[in-house]
């Protein structure tokens, strides 16, 4: 048995590091990948006690632990459909305008939510990154990573956790994680997620240093909560999330801005659908039809053999992106019960990869020794 014969319509959110996360129409799956399986199920055992006793609407609850043949896994009841990370680098790539300052304020609300529900319950999460935060496509945030940063952690005895997720020093050189860590970490992330703001002059000159336009007071304690959300030493830091958060809100009322979760939620999923739009295959899951990115969408009902070529070629790019799928199978695919000879049926698959070429998919549909695949670099969602 493998992951796939548990779940339908795996979409890799992350593919690399001792762990795999999937979005599993309605789930999201942590599957393990390091050598070590023991440390593995270890993990996802901690994975599960932490996320099942936390009591927060955006910390996803255990839906199911098992195992798939030699893989064991973690269902979490979580819709999500993407990552921040994935977001943040498309939102990069294509020159999307920053986020307006008070829409954007929305995600520390939400992670300080989640982080003090998880504080609450003596779980924290150590280090902290653009992958702990996915989103559901109405713009829902979930937190995952408690119990152990499955996105960050590279397996057994490495204290370093991948680019992007950031740890307090303690943490990083193999002591427990703790509130004050937590907070350190979460501070650094949310300091990395500036350059997406459209942040207000006189913020832009805060976070410079320049507090000139700040009284004497207000510029004091400034300074005093910059060197404390930022202290090397534990003790020096914050010590709970309430402060913290109350540390945030105090600036916010001083620059004007009123954070907004709600509208937060709302421009990523326009964002979402902005980027599903010109940057993704969508198949239909009976490969009815299909619509290319930035194109129209192109009807195949009534070609029946187009149909199972492509429902073919889709699933395999859906389980296992890069594997092409021989002629052969795309003539059973296509034509069903047929009895065909060799080059007879070649001939077909030839004729059917070459109009669904013409069709839309183009150069998306690639040629290997080995038969014919999707492009594994372009994202494929199943409608």
């Amino acid at each position: 048995m493998e992951l796939t014969d548990c779940f339908d319509d795996l979409i890799p959110l992350t593919s690399d590091g001792a762990f795999r996360v999937f979005s599993a129409r309605g789930r999201v799956v942590i599957a393990g990948a390091d050598p070590d399986a023991s440390w593995c199920s270890a993990r996802l055992d901690e994975v599960a006690r932490a996320h099942a006793a936390i009591e927060s609407p955006h910390v996803p609850r255990v839906d199911a632990r098992g195992r798939a043949g030699a893989v064991e896994y973690v269902a979490l009841a979580c819709d999500a459909v993407t990552t921040l990370d994935e977001l943040l680098r498309w939102s990069a790539a294509t020159r999307q305008p920053p986020m307006p300052y008070g829409a954007a304020m929305g995600l520390p609300v939400v992670i300080g939510d989640a982080i003090a529900s998880a504080h609450a319950k003596q779980i924290c999460i150590g280090s902290f990154g653009a992958r702990n935060v996915l989103f559901s496509s109405d713009g829902r945030p979930w937190v995952i990573g408690f119990g152990h940063d499955v996105v960050g952690s590279f397996g057994p005895d490495a204290r370093a956790v991948r680019t992007g997720s950031h740890q307090a020093p303690e943490v990083g050189m193999g002591h427990a994680p703790t509130p004050p860590s937590d907070l350190y970490a979460l501070d650094l992330f949310f300091r990395s997620m500036l350059p997406y703001v459209d942040l207000s002059p006189m913020a832009r000159l805060a976070i410079a240093g320049r507090t000139d336009a700040f009284s004497e007071d207000a510029a004091k304690q400034w300074s005093e909560q910059q060197r404390r959300l930022t202290a090397s030493l534990p003790s020096e830091r914050y010590q709970a999330i309430d402060d913290v958060m109350r540390v945030y809100h105090g600036w916010w009322k001083t620059l004007g801005v009123v954070p907004d979760p709600a509208a937060y939620a709302a421009l990523i999923a326009q964002m979402i659908a902005t980027k599903h739009a010109i940057s993704t295959l969508t198949v239909a899951r009976d490969a009815s039809w299909f619509r290319a990115p930035g194109a129209a969408a192109v009807d195949l009902g009534g070609r029946k053999a187009l149909r199972g070529v492509l429902h073919a070629l889709a699933s395999a790019r859906v389980r296992g992106p890069g594997e092409a799928r021989a002629v052969e199978d795309l003539v059973v695919a296509g034509w069903p019960g047929e009895r065909l000879v060799d080059r007879s049926g070649a001939s077909r698959v030839y004729v059917a990869i070459a109009t669904l070429r013409q069709l839309g998919l183009g150069e998306l549909l690639q040629k290997k020794a080995r038969g014919y695949l999707l492009d594994p670099d372009v994202p494929i969602a199943l409608a």
